[in-house]
């Protein structure tokens, strides 16, 4: 279970980057069309890379065997 230090911690990085952002775009170094790419991005590269890492499962020959035959199912 996490410590309250841990929490603190994950926070601390997640507002940094919220921080970045804003900082970023005020400045004006990411345009208007930079929405675009960072949503297409995230939706089509990232989030599917994110959900297979968190399957946290090995690799093996026998998964794929199963994966087949419950598609063929």
């Amino acid at each position: 279970m996490y410590s309250t230090g841990e929490f603190v911690q994950e926070m601390l990085v997640l507002y940094s980057i919220a921080i970045l952002g804003f900082i970023v775009r005020k400045t004006g170094i990411l345009n208007e069309n930079t929405n675009d790419v960072l949503t297409q991005l995230i939706l089509y590269i990232t989030l599917p890379a994110l959900i297979l890492f968190s399957l946290d499962i090995p690799f093996s020959v026998t998964i794929i065997k199963e994966f087949l035959w419950f598609i063929l199912l």
